[in-house]
């Protein structure tokens, strides 16, 4: 099933291609220099054909909550927080289900089990408490790292980054011109040219990516 869906790639790619150069002398003249600076044309194309083609199918952010709003996240965790305030009140109180857990019929094996479900509900609002608290943290660490960034710009990276370990450089007037050309070659329409694939753009792009690290 691999090879199938490599050759279809591949056969994608050489469209790609051909679409690009036909499109524009310049672009061609684009490659060879990156491809004698050190590039493979084998690998700089795919790269570039998804940097590409991503946009045109409008893919969403990388800020995937399945399905939760950023305000339904957090009254989540204030809920969470909530409740795990209110156990904690009943912790001492009659109210408290371990008092009959612990009051069952004497049974030195079911004791066991009992001490250790009740020595579990001790903890238990500590537990939904640390729930809450980093359920909040990983939202604004997600936030944080992938706010606005598409699939589109981590492949966008991954470009730049494969473009300056060959060249010593990103290259990113080059690249720019290869991105806008190859965005129409890709099927493209003006309305949603990315704004990110501009010179300077990718270079702050670039530069924040190394900046923040992996």
């Amino acid at each position: 099933m691999e090879e199938p869906a490599k050759d279809n790639t591949q056969k994608h790619v050489g469209r790609f291609r051909e679409k690009l150069f036909a499109r524009e002398h310049n672009c061609q003249r684009l490659v060879l220099e990156l491809v004698r600076m050190g590039c493979s044309e084998q690998e700089l194309l795919p790269l570039l054909f998804a940097v590409c083609s991503l946009p045109a199918i409008a893919p969403p952010t990388l800020l995937d909550l399945h399905g939760m709003s950023k305000t339904e996240v957090r009254l989540l965790a204030k809920d969470m927080q909530s409740v795990a305030t209110r156990l904690s009140i009943l912790r001492d109180k009659p109210l408290n289900p371990k008092h009959a857990l612990l009051k069952g019929s004497a049974d030195v094996r079911r004791d066991l089990v009992r001490k250790q479900v009740a020595s579990l509900w001790d903890v238990l609002p500590q537990i939904i408490e640390e729930y809450a608290n980093c359920l909040e943290s990983v939202w604004k660490l997600r936030r944080q790292r992938f706010k606005r960034k598409t699939l589109a710009h981590v492949a966008t990276l991954r470009l730049l980054q494969y473009i300056e370990e060959r060249t010593g450089g990103p290259q990113s007037e080059r690249v720019s011109n290869l991105l806008n050309a190859g965005f129409f070659a890709a099927g493209g329409t003006e309305d949603r040219l990315p704004a990110f694939f501009n010179e300077e753009a990718l270079a702050k792009l670039n530069q924040r990516s190394k900046k923040k690290g992996p």
